[in-house]
């Protein structure tokens, strides 16, 4: 069986400026667990912002 993780973009005022250093963080811990993967989702106008999957997804490369 494959283990994923799903990480949900979107931006809460307690972590704002710390997104992208809880996204890698996040991926740091999903690798080190030896998950098979971190999915992230998109949001199109649901009225509340949303991190870009291309940004998230580019961090996330960046760190495993």
């Amino acid at each position: 069986m494959r283990v994923h993780v799903v990480n949900v973009l979107r931006g809460t005022p307690e972590v704002k400026g710390q997104t992208l250093d809880r996204i890698a963080g996040l991926a740091r811990t999903v690798e080190e667990k030896g998950f098979h993967g971190l999915w992230v989702t998109d949001s199109f106008g649901r009225g509340r912002p949303t991190l870009d999957p291309v940004v998230a997804m580019s961090v996330i490369a960046t760190v495993t």
